[in-house]
């Protein structure tokens, strides 16, 4: 099952690649970032971990984002050292038009499964994911 769950994972990772190359991102990561944004304002280092990648990385990630227009930097108010980071208006239209290509692909890929059998595979991945992740915080 975790030859299977890795190759599926960079299958997809390879396919989400494709899709971004001939756009103005450099990397699928930085589309993770604005979805991670989209719902509330991050923390460079809050981003890192959710990403999973490197502070220093991300935060040339986000570099090229703001240089976009898609990001901006906040000040935390409740941490002066701190930068929130967030959507612009820009940020927030390319987003909703890169969630459409997405979902668009996510059909092609997944064309085996009926509406019912999507919402029950990504049911049962988040619950197989919260239950992974929720076992390796009990164990450090």
């Amino acid at each position: 099952m975790l030859l299977l769950c890795s190759k599926l994972s960079f299958l997809m990772k390879q396919k989400l690649e494709g899709m971004i190359k001939d756009t103005e991102f450099n990397d699928r990561r930085e589309v993770g970032i604005l979805f991670v944004v989209a719902k509330r304002h991050v923390s460079q280092t809050e981003i890192a971990k959710i990403i999973d990648t490197d502070k220093n990385t991300i935060r040339f990630f986000i570099d090229h984002l703001e240089d976009l227009g898609l990001l901006r930097r906040n000040k935390n108010p409740n941490n002066r050292k701190e930068n929130l980071i967030c959507l612009t208006e820009s940020g927030k239209k390319r987003l909703q038009e890169i969630s459409k290509i997405l979902i668009e692909h996510e059909r092609k890929v997944l064309y085996m499964f009926s509406d019912e059998d999507l919402e029950k595979f990504i049911a049962l991945l988040t619950k197989f994911y919260r239950g992974i992740a929720k076992n390796d915080k009990n164990s450090h």
